[in-house]
């Protein structure tokens, strides 16, 4: 009878509270306790914990329920799920009230598309909201996308996320097998307005093939496929180095299309590396087109100047400087092969006993 009683006393409270839509319901534990602890009832459950909230469920080794604090500590191989995500730790304390879970230890939280790994996770079951911190691990299977970091971010109702601390973001594209690697300070994703952007802050550094870039911020539109490189960007690819005051790089699903140089450009290509010769093009604006990885053409637009070195065997060696409204060069299997002067055209050849004195501020 006396255990009956207890039972009762137990289990009164947790049922009388599933009326409410902030209730939590008891549905099954090997084990009940319940104790004083510093003036406030405790009740403990052990052995195969269960229990529910409208449609978040709950399981664990271990629960402990405080009562005035509309607490449950959950240890032990914890699972909580509410069907659209589920959250695995070795401990979580979870609010019933407000629905917020902080979970510790070996926290992973998974959805239909996205796994999230991290030391600690606070999550609001109603809100959606996400702060995670310690070797955070984003992964999302729809797109190939993973993402490293210190803490990480996510608010659904602004439709925003970020990623802070070396962040590093990683995307395969399996149809061309190129790994586009984005590293930088924070990393940030909105999508707002229809319009998807995610934004590299601080020390960002681009891989992606053949292709090196650097600059202290990047934008990349999604469904554009363009990424915006601002203050000192500077790229490599193949033997090609480029900089200039912003540099805007298309891609067509994560393959190189084109780039392009805004103010102060500069593009470097070598053209005998034993030398340390390159033809170096500039202008007020230029565009660098590829095609199948490889450099195809280069025009440069508006006060622009070009310096090409001789290196055919036939030839007379020698270096060739001109400065036109426009001029474009061209490509072969990845090496230059002519170039094209348009538009107020001035040149000098410079015979190779006079190479030095070639007039032109090298970058």
């Amino acid at each position: 009878m006396l255990r009956v009683l207890i039972f009762l006393f137990l289990l009164f409270p947790l049922s009388a509270q599933t009326s409410s839509d902030q209730g939590i319901e008891l549905i099954h534990a090997d084990r009940h306790i319940g104790k004083k602890v510093n003036g406030e009832q405790l009740r403990i459950f052990e052995g195969n914990v269960h229990f529910r909230q409208d449609t978040i469920q709950m399981w664990c080794e271990k629960a402990v329920m405080y009562e005035k604090s509309d607490k449950i500590d959950f240890l032990g191989n914890v699972i909580i799920t509410d069907n659209l995500r589920t959250i695995r730790a070795a401990k979580i304390e979870y609010f019933w009230e407000s629905r917020q879970a902080y979970c510790y230890d070996r926290v992973r939280i998974k959805s239909k598309d996205d796994s999230l790994f991290a030391r600690f996770l606070e999550y609001n079951f109603k809100s959606g909201e996400v702060l995670a911190r310690g070797d955070v691990y984003l992964f999302n299977r729809e797109n190939l996308t993973s993402i490293w970091g210190k803490e990480g971010i996510y608010k659904p109702k602004e439709k925003f996320s970020q990623v802070a601390g070396n962040a590093h973001l990683m995307k395969l594209d399996t149809s061309s097998l190129d790994t586009m690697h984005i590293y930088a300070d924070i990393l940030q994703y909105f999508n707002r307005d229809s319009e998807k952007v995610a934004i590299a802050l601080g020390s960002v550094r681009i891989a992606q093939g053949n292709l090196k870039a650097v600059a202290d911020t990047a934008f990349y539109y999604v469904d554009k496929q363009i990424a915006v490189l601002n203050y000192n960007p500077q790229a490599w690819y193949e033997d090609s180095e480029m900089k200039s005051l912003q540099m805007v790089v298309h891609f067509d699903s994560l393959r190189l299309r084109e780039i392009t140089l805004k103010g102060k450009a500069v593009a470097k290509t070598v053209a005998d590396s034993t030398t340390d010769e390159y033809d170096i093009l500039k202008g007020k604006l230029i565009r660098f087109y590829i095609k199948d990885k490889k450099p195809e053409r280069i025009i440069a637009i508006d006060n622009a100047s070009s310096l090409y070195y001789v290196t055919e065997e036939s030839a007379e060696k020698g270096a060739n400087y001109a400065t036109a409204d426009t001029i474009k060069i061209f490509f072969t299997a990845g090496k230059l092969d002519s170039i094209s002067i348009i538009g107020g055209a001035r040149g000098t050849y410079y015979p190779e006993k006079f190479k030095k004195e070639i007039a032109i501020e090298r970058p």
